[in-house]
């Protein structure tokens, strides 16, 4: 597989791309719900509450470069939630996935702990301790502030959701109706995960460069939140590691043992300032309303090519429901700061065997080690999906129920003027009986070379059936 394929996220983000502002996990838990709602729902079930499903999934796509069809990902996979009620004083929740299957590159088979905190009232105080996903942001698919816990981008799944990942954190609200403060801070660093991919032969990936446990190492954030009768709104800030770590070159020797170039990359986080705001409001009694916009100020270090540049990003979009049809369309903005093109170097050429330019090579003699890092540079740029210095995209989701909302028709499709990347994710469920559902769909993406999407089409795009059991 090329180099580029190196690059095969699902979005900074999609970031993914994909990743709603649904709670995910437990609606009520990770939406930040007031206590009083929890109280009213204790009064009136068991203090234990069991859940789950079992579903099973395959997923086709195309072999990179080649006209031939392969299994992305096939397997099953069983989950269980648990929720116990402590009264008015507080309640627990836990959920464990337990998946078996081909991942892409063989079959495995994996268990683990996708949330387990526990939440304590006292008075206007809530407080939540444990592994949590934590989600932020009013916009649908980009959330520019929503940058607290991880995203797992090589999970093939129909709901949106299941790529967020979880970390240990602490969360205290202060609830003042209609206001509520949040203050978060999260100990240690959990990275977003990248899908599987190969490097060709001069290239080796070394251990990455993860903070340790310090405590200046952890994230600290704040929230404020105001929800009024016409309008609900937020503004935030946040300090701390990005949870998408960026690639650094680890070392580089121009003769190796092989009698070529041997270049060492490793991922390395960076930390940055988050200032964000976001809202949601009505238009009359007919049109939704919402936005989300966030400053991103990584801190620079020497030039590092592991940081990409500061950076605004903005959301504005409306919704309506026309009978049993919804539909949201968005503008997606993107301002990078201090930008200038970067040329390439020329080294990958090299690399992969073409022939750069004599002044290409010319320079990559005369600075091998500075060619690389270069090199490095421009790919961090493309992953945070900063090649342009001002880019604008268009979202668009549409969802109609039919037949007394048991089949479902959905898409999700999304346009980049300003790079020409694409993406179209169509969805058709259908539920068979009480607790028994069929979903069918797809994930395609397309661009040019040299740009995130274009880089991750043969790699990620693949059509995909799963049937669903839940209780």
């Amino acid at each position: 597989m090329k180099f580029k394929h190196l690059f095969t996220i699902s979005t900074l983000g999609l970031v993914a791309f994909g990743s709603q502002t649904r709670a995910g996990l437990f609606e009520d838990a990770t939406s930040g719900a007031p206590k009083q709602d929890n109280q009213a729902q204790a009064a009136t079930k068991s203090p234990v509450e069991l859940s789950g499903y079992v579903r099973g999934d395959l997923y086709l796509g195309k072999v990179p470069d080649q006209n031939v069809t392969e299994i992305k990902n096939g397997f099953g996979e069983a989950a269980a939630k648990l929720r116990v009620k402590l009264g008015d004083w507080g309640d627990g929740r836990a959920e464990i996935r337990a998946r078996e299957g081909y991942d892409g590159a063989g079959v495995s088979g994996t268990v683990g702990l996708r949330e387990a905190f526990v939440d304590l009232y006292l008075g206007p105080v809530d407080i939540r301790f444990g592994h949590q996903v934590i989600v932020w942001g009013r916009a649908d698919a980009f959330n520019p502030t929503d940058n607290l816990t991880p995203h797992d981008m090589g999970v093939r799944s129909p709901d949106e959701d299941d790529r967020r990942g979880a970390n240990l954190a602490l969360k205290t609200s202060i609830n003042f109706n209609p206001l509520r403060w949040e203050f978060i801070y999260l100990p240690f660093y959990a990275p977003s995960h990248f899908p599987v991919f190969t490097l060709p032969g001069p290239i080796s990936f070394s251990d990455p460069a993860y903070p340790d446990a310090d405590f200046e190492h952890g994230t600290l954030a704040t929230r404020l939140n105001v929800e009024l009768p016409k309008v609900d709104f937020s503004v935030s800030y946040l300090f701390g590691y990005s949870t998408f770590p960026g690639i650094e070159l680890a070392s580089f020797t121009m003769a190796g043992a092989s009698g070529g170039p041997e270049v060492a990359i490793r991922f390395h986080p960076y930390q940055h300032h988050v200032v964000g705001a976001d809202f949601a409001t009505t238009v009359g009694d007919w049109l939704g309303l919402r936005g989300e916009v966030a400053l991103n100020w990584p801190v620079q270090h020497d030039d590092a090519e592991y940081i990409p540049q500061p950076e605004l990003q903005y959301v504005l979009g409306v919704d309506h429901d026309f009978g049993d049809v919804s539909l949201i369309v968005q503008y997606v903005g993107r301002t990078v700061l201090d930008w200038e093109a970067i040329e390439p170097t020329g080294l990958l050429d090299l690399a992969e065997g073409r022939t750069p330019t004599p002044e290409q090579l010319a320079a990559i003699m005369q600075d091998p080690e500075g060619a690389a890092r270069t090199e490095i540079k421009r790919k961090t740029r493309m992953t945070a999906s900063q090649t342009e210095h001002i880019s604008h995209a268009a979202t668009v989701r549409i969802a109609w129920q039919l037949f007394h909302e048991t089949l479902t028709l959905e898409m999700l499709g999304y346009y980049n003027l300003s790079t020409k990347e694409w993406l179209v994710r169509p969805m058709l469920s259908y539920d068979i009986a009480d607790g028994l559902a069929a979903i069918v769909g797809g994930e395609i993406y397309g661009g040019p070379d040299e740009t995130l999407f274009g880089t991750i089409d043969e790699v990620q795009s693949a059509g995909f059936v799963e049937l669903k059991a839940y209780f």
